[in-house]
Protein backbone atom coordinates (compact mmCIF):
# COMPACT_ATOMS: atom_id res chain seq x y z
CA UNK A 1 0.00 0.00 0.00
CA UNK A 2 2.90 2.32 0.73
CA UNK A 3 5.70 1.41 -1.72
CA UNK A 4 9.25 2.21 -0.68
CA UNK A 5 9.94 4.32 -3.78
CA UNK A 6 10.25 8.10 -4.03
CA UNK A 7 7.15 9.74 -5.40
CA UNK A 8 6.51 13.38 -6.33
CA UNK A 9 4.76 15.03 -3.44
CA UNK A 10 3.14 18.37 -4.44
CA UNK A 11 4.37 20.27 -1.45
CA UNK A 12 4.83 23.74 -2.90
CA UNK A 13 5.07 27.30 -1.70
CA UNK A 14 4.22 30.41 -3.60
CA UNK A 15 5.34 34.01 -3.65
CA UNK A 16 4.31 37.00 -5.68
CA UNK A 17 5.95 37.43 -9.05
CA UNK A 18 7.05 40.75 -10.52
CA UNK A 19 3.52 41.33 -11.86
CA UNK A 20 1.74 40.28 -8.70
CA UNK A 21 1.10 36.70 -9.89
CA UNK A 22 1.80 33.80 -7.56
CA UNK A 23 4.48 31.34 -8.74
CA UNK A 24 5.65 27.95 -7.55
CA UNK A 25 9.17 28.13 -6.05
CA UNK A 26 9.62 24.71 -4.42
CA UNK A 27 8.71 21.21 -5.44
CA UNK A 28 9.93 18.36 -3.18
CA UNK A 29 10.09 14.58 -3.29
CA UNK A 30 8.80 12.31 -0.58
CA UNK A 31 9.07 8.66 0.39
CA UNK A 32 6.07 6.95 1.91
CA UNK A 33 6.75 3.92 4.07
CA UNK A 34 5.73 2.00 7.18
CA UNK A 35 7.95 1.84 10.26
CA UNK A 36 8.69 -1.48 12.08
CA UNK A 37 5.49 -0.98 14.10
CA UNK A 38 3.38 -0.70 10.96
CA UNK A 39 2.69 3.02 11.27
CA UNK A 40 2.40 5.09 8.12
CA UNK A 41 5.28 7.54 7.69
CA UNK A 42 6.38 10.06 5.12
CA UNK A 43 9.66 11.91 4.72
CA UNK A 44 10.43 14.71 2.27
CA UNK A 45 13.66 15.42 0.41
CA UNK A 46 14.96 18.22 -1.75
CA UNK A 47 16.68 15.99 -4.31
CA UNK A 48 15.80 12.74 -6.04
CA UNK A 49 19.15 11.20 -5.03
CA UNK A 50 18.45 11.79 -1.34
CA UNK A 51 14.98 10.28 -1.70
CA UNK A 52 16.32 7.19 -3.46
CA UNK A 53 19.10 6.78 -0.90
CA UNK A 54 16.60 6.81 1.94
CA UNK A 55 14.39 4.39 0.03
CA UNK A 56 17.28 1.94 -0.30
CA UNK A 57 17.96 2.23 3.42
CA UNK A 58 14.35 1.34 4.14
CA UNK A 59 14.62 -1.74 1.92
CA UNK A 60 17.87 -2.82 3.58
CA UNK A 61 16.24 -2.49 6.98
CA UNK A 62 13.33 -4.70 5.86
CA UNK A 63 15.74 -7.31 4.53
CA UNK A 64 17.76 -7.34 7.76
CA UNK A 65 14.63 -7.74 9.87
CA UNK A 66 13.50 -10.66 7.72
CA UNK A 67 16.92 -12.22 8.08
CA UNK A 68 16.77 -11.83 11.86
CA UNK A 69 13.52 -13.81 11.90
CA UNK A 70 14.82 -16.52 9.56
CA UNK A 71 15.91 -20.04 10.45
CA UNK A 72 19.56 -19.09 9.95
CA UNK A 73 19.61 -17.48 13.40
CA UNK A 74 18.62 -20.82 14.87
CA UNK A 75 21.84 -22.59 13.88
CA UNK A 76 23.64 -24.00 16.94
CA UNK A 77 26.93 -22.28 17.71
CA UNK A 78 28.94 -25.48 17.28
CA UNK A 79 27.79 -25.66 13.65
CA UNK A 80 29.14 -22.18 12.90
CA UNK A 81 32.31 -22.80 14.91
CA UNK A 82 33.33 -25.70 12.69
CA UNK A 83 33.67 -23.31 9.74
CA UNK A 84 35.93 -20.78 11.47
CA UNK A 85 39.35 -22.38 10.71
CA UNK A 86 38.37 -22.73 7.05
CA UNK A 87 37.95 -18.97 6.71
CA UNK A 88 41.59 -18.23 7.59
CA UNK A 89 44.35 -17.56 5.10
CA UNK A 90 46.70 -20.48 4.34
CA UNK A 91 49.44 -18.28 5.80
CA UNK A 92 47.74 -18.61 9.18
CA UNK A 93 47.73 -22.41 9.39
CA UNK A 94 49.13 -22.37 12.92
CA UNK A 95 46.41 -19.92 13.97
CA UNK A 96 43.78 -22.22 12.48
CA UNK A 97 44.93 -24.96 14.84
CA UNK A 98 44.72 -22.54 17.76
CA UNK A 99 41.18 -21.56 16.75
CA UNK A 100 40.19 -25.20 16.43
CA UNK A 101 41.63 -26.11 19.82
CA UNK A 102 40.00 -23.18 21.61
CA UNK A 103 36.65 -23.88 19.96
CA UNK A 104 36.65 -27.58 20.82
CA UNK A 105 38.08 -27.20 24.33
CA UNK A 106 36.60 -23.99 25.70
CA UNK A 107 33.79 -22.57 23.54
CA UNK A 108 31.72 -25.46 22.19
CA UNK A 109 31.41 -27.22 25.60
CA UNK A 110 29.95 -24.01 27.04
CA UNK A 111 28.00 -22.54 24.12
CA UNK A 112 27.63 -25.32 21.56
CA UNK A 113 23.88 -25.71 22.14
CA UNK A 114 23.15 -21.96 22.05
CA UNK A 115 21.39 -20.64 18.95
CA UNK A 116 23.70 -18.40 16.96
CA UNK A 117 21.15 -15.57 16.91
CA UNK A 118 20.27 -15.84 20.60
CA UNK A 119 23.65 -15.38 22.26
CA UNK A 120 23.46 -12.87 25.13
CA UNK A 121 26.51 -10.68 25.65
CA UNK A 122 26.07 -11.01 29.41
CA UNK A 123 26.56 -14.77 29.20
CA UNK A 124 29.79 -14.31 27.24
CA UNK A 125 31.12 -11.91 29.87
CA UNK A 126 30.12 -14.35 32.63
CA UNK A 127 32.03 -17.12 30.83
CA UNK A 128 35.18 -14.98 30.62
CA UNK A 129 34.94 -14.13 34.33
CA UNK A 130 34.49 -17.81 35.16
CA UNK A 131 37.70 -18.60 33.30
CA UNK A 132 39.57 -15.91 35.22
CA UNK A 133 38.19 -17.31 38.50
CA UNK A 134 39.31 -20.80 37.43
CA UNK A 135 42.90 -19.55 37.29
CA UNK A 136 43.42 -19.20 33.53
CA UNK A 137 45.90 -16.54 32.48
CA UNK A 138 44.29 -13.28 31.26
CA UNK A 139 46.16 -13.66 27.95
CA UNK A 140 44.57 -17.09 27.42
CA UNK A 141 41.11 -15.82 28.35
CA UNK A 142 41.52 -12.91 25.94
CA UNK A 143 42.53 -15.36 23.19
CA UNK A 144 39.37 -17.39 23.81
CA UNK A 145 37.38 -14.16 23.50
CA UNK A 146 39.08 -13.37 20.17
CA UNK A 147 38.29 -16.86 18.92
CA UNK A 148 34.62 -16.47 19.83
CA UNK A 149 34.53 -13.01 18.26
CA UNK A 150 35.94 -14.49 15.07
CA UNK A 151 33.28 -17.22 15.14
CA UNK A 152 30.46 -14.68 15.31
CA UNK A 153 32.12 -12.48 12.70
CA UNK A 154 32.03 -15.42 10.28
CA UNK A 155 28.30 -15.72 11.03
CA UNK A 156 27.84 -12.00 10.28
CA UNK A 157 29.76 -12.29 7.00
CA UNK A 158 27.65 -15.29 5.99
CA UNK A 159 24.51 -13.28 6.83
CA UNK A 160 23.39 -15.68 9.54
CA UNK A 161 23.13 -12.95 12.19
CA UNK A 162 22.83 -9.17 12.08
CA UNK A 163 25.55 -8.18 14.53
CA UNK A 164 28.43 -9.67 16.47
CA UNK A 165 27.40 -10.01 20.15
CA UNK A 166 31.07 -9.87 21.18
CA UNK A 167 31.10 -6.20 20.18
CA UNK A 168 29.08 -5.55 23.35
CA UNK A 169 31.46 -7.54 25.56
CA UNK A 170 34.32 -6.08 27.58
CA UNK A 171 37.08 -8.73 27.62
CA UNK A 172 39.63 -8.88 30.45
CA UNK A 173 42.64 -6.64 30.08
CA UNK A 174 45.93 -8.38 29.55
CA UNK A 175 48.57 -6.88 31.86
CA UNK A 176 51.64 -5.67 30.07
CA UNK A 177 54.85 -7.40 31.11
CA UNK A 178 58.32 -6.17 30.39
CA UNK A 179 60.25 -8.38 28.00
CA UNK A 180 63.27 -10.20 29.40
CA UNK A 181 66.44 -10.40 27.32
CA UNK A 182 69.47 -12.63 27.72
CA UNK A 183 72.89 -11.04 27.97
CA UNK A 184 75.50 -12.16 25.45
CA UNK A 185 77.19 -14.24 28.15
CA UNK A 186 73.89 -15.94 28.99
CA UNK A 187 73.25 -16.57 25.30
CA UNK A 188 76.65 -18.24 24.89
CA UNK A 189 76.03 -20.37 27.98
CA UNK A 190 72.67 -21.44 26.55
CA UNK A 191 74.19 -22.40 23.20
CA UNK A 192 77.15 -24.25 24.70
CA UNK A 193 74.79 -26.23 26.97
CA UNK A 194 73.29 -27.87 23.87
CA UNK A 195 74.66 -30.47 21.52
CA UNK A 196 76.94 -29.12 18.79
CA UNK A 197 74.27 -29.83 16.19
CA UNK A 198 72.01 -27.09 17.61
CA UNK A 199 74.55 -24.48 18.66
CA UNK A 200 74.69 -22.70 15.30
CA UNK A 201 70.91 -22.23 15.30
CA UNK A 202 70.94 -20.76 18.82
CA UNK A 203 73.71 -18.31 17.98
CA UNK A 204 71.88 -17.29 14.81
CA UNK A 205 68.60 -16.86 16.72
CA UNK A 206 70.23 -14.56 19.29
CA UNK A 207 72.16 -12.61 16.68
CA UNK A 208 69.43 -12.17 14.06
CA UNK A 209 66.15 -12.09 15.97
CA UNK A 210 64.59 -14.46 13.43
CA UNK A 211 61.34 -16.21 14.30
CA UNK A 212 61.27 -19.93 15.04
CA UNK A 213 59.63 -20.87 11.73
CA UNK A 214 62.15 -18.74 9.84
CA UNK A 215 65.07 -20.37 11.65
CA UNK A 216 64.06 -23.96 10.99
CA UNK A 217 63.06 -23.08 7.43
CA UNK A 218 66.37 -21.41 6.54
CA UNK A 219 68.07 -22.95 3.48
CA UNK A 220 71.71 -22.91 2.41
CA UNK A 221 70.95 -20.89 -0.73
CA UNK A 222 69.77 -17.98 1.45
CA UNK A 223 73.09 -17.68 3.30
CA UNK A 224 75.81 -15.32 2.08
CA UNK A 225 78.46 -15.86 4.73
CA UNK A 226 81.18 -14.02 2.79
CA UNK A 227 79.16 -10.83 3.21
CA UNK A 228 77.60 -11.96 6.52
CA UNK A 229 74.06 -11.77 5.17
CA UNK A 230 71.01 -13.98 5.81
CA UNK A 231 68.05 -13.70 3.48
CA UNK A 232 64.63 -14.51 5.00
CA UNK A 233 62.15 -15.43 2.25
CA UNK A 234 59.99 -18.20 3.75
CA UNK A 235 59.34 -20.29 6.84
CA UNK A 236 58.30 -23.76 7.95
CA UNK A 237 55.01 -24.26 9.77
CA UNK A 238 53.33 -27.41 11.00
CA UNK A 239 49.71 -27.85 12.12
CA UNK A 240 49.20 -29.73 15.34
CA UNK A 241 48.28 -32.96 13.55
CA UNK A 242 50.01 -32.36 10.24
CA UNK A 243 53.39 -32.31 8.54
CA UNK A 244 55.78 -29.40 8.06
CA UNK A 245 55.20 -27.32 4.97
CA UNK A 246 56.89 -24.21 3.60
CA UNK A 247 55.00 -20.91 3.41
CA UNK A 248 55.71 -17.23 3.00
CA UNK A 249 56.40 -15.15 6.14
CA UNK A 250 53.50 -13.50 7.96
CA UNK A 251 53.80 -10.17 6.14
CA UNK A 252 55.64 -8.76 3.14
CA UNK A 253 57.83 -6.77 5.56
CA UNK A 254 59.02 -10.09 7.01
CA UNK A 255 60.87 -10.82 3.75
CA UNK A 256 64.19 -9.20 4.56
CA UNK A 257 67.97 -9.40 4.58
CA UNK A 258 69.78 -9.53 7.94
CA UNK A 259 73.41 -8.71 8.69
CA UNK A 260 74.97 -11.07 11.24
CA UNK A 261 78.17 -10.78 13.28
CA UNK A 262 81.49 -12.19 12.12
CA UNK A 263 81.43 -14.72 14.97
CA UNK A 264 77.99 -16.05 13.95
CA UNK A 265 79.07 -16.24 10.31
CA UNK A 266 82.12 -18.31 11.29
CA UNK A 267 79.96 -20.64 13.44
CA UNK A 268 77.54 -21.13 10.54
CA UNK A 269 80.39 -21.79 8.12
CA UNK A 270 81.78 -24.45 10.45
CA UNK A 271 78.31 -25.94 10.84
CA UNK A 272 77.82 -26.17 7.07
Amino acid sequence: MFPHVPTVFPRTTRDSGPHGNDREVLRRLSVKFRDPLGRQKQKCFDTKDDARRFSREIEVGKTMRRMARSDRCRYPSRRVGRNVPRTLSPLLAAHAETYRRDLNTYIVPRFGAYRIGRMPAEEIERWLLDEIDAGLAPSSVHRHYRTMRRMFQVAVEKQKILANPCERVHPPKVPKTEMTFLTWEQSMALAEAHAERFQAMIYLAVDSGMRWGELIGLQRKNLDLANRRVRVVDQLVRPVDGAFHRTQPKTSASIRSITISRMTAEILASHL
